[in-house]
C-alpha cells in the first residue's frame, strides 16, 4: 500500500489520505492529522497560534511523504499531542516539549524537510 499522502485545506477544514498499512494494523495517518488540524481550527485559540499550527500541519504533512509507514504513525501522534497541548487553556509543558522534540527529530532524519518543520515548531512554541 502506498505511503504517499495528499492534503487539502480549505474553508476551515482539512482532509488527508490515504490509509497507511503498518505493523499488521491499519493506521489511518491522514485521519489522525485531519482530526488534529480540525481540532485546532475549532479550538477558539488565538488566530496567530492557529495559523502557526496550520503551517506546522502542512510542513509535517509534506514530511510524512518521506517517512516510513511506522514513522508516519509516530509523527502523526506527536503532531496530535503537540497541537492539543498548544490550544489547551492550560498547556502541559512536558507534553508539548516531548512532542515538539519528536517532530524535530523526525524532520532531522530526512534533512531537506527539516527546516520547514523546525521553523513551524519554533513559531508555535514562541506563541505559547
Amino acid at each position: 500500500m502506498s505511503n504517499t499522502i495528499n492534503m487539502n485545506i480549505s474553508g476551515g477544514s482539512a482532509s488527508f489520505g490515504p490509509v497507511v498499512q503498518g505493523e499488521g494494523n491499519v493506521v489511518i495517518v491522514g485521519s489522525r492529522v485531519n482530526g488534529s488540524l480540525n481540532h485546532v481550527q475549532k479550538s477558539g485559540a488565538n488566530e496567530a497560534l492557529v495559523k502557526s499550527l496550520e503551517e506546522l500541519h502542512k510542513a509535517v504533512f509534506e514530511m510524512c511523504n518521506k517517512l516510513s509507514e511506522q514513522k508516519q504513525s509516530e509523527v502523526a501522534k506527536d503532531l496530535e499531542s503537540f497541537s492539543t497541548e498548544a490550544v489547551s487553556k492550560v498547556p502541559r509543558k512536558e507534553w508539548y516539549e516531548l512532542s515538539a522534540k519528536g517532530l524535530i527529530e523526525a524532520a532531522n532524519t530526512i534533512g531537506q524537510m527539516a527546516a520547514p518543520v523546525v521553523t513551524a515548531v519554533q513559531a508555535v512554541l514562541a506563541l505559547m
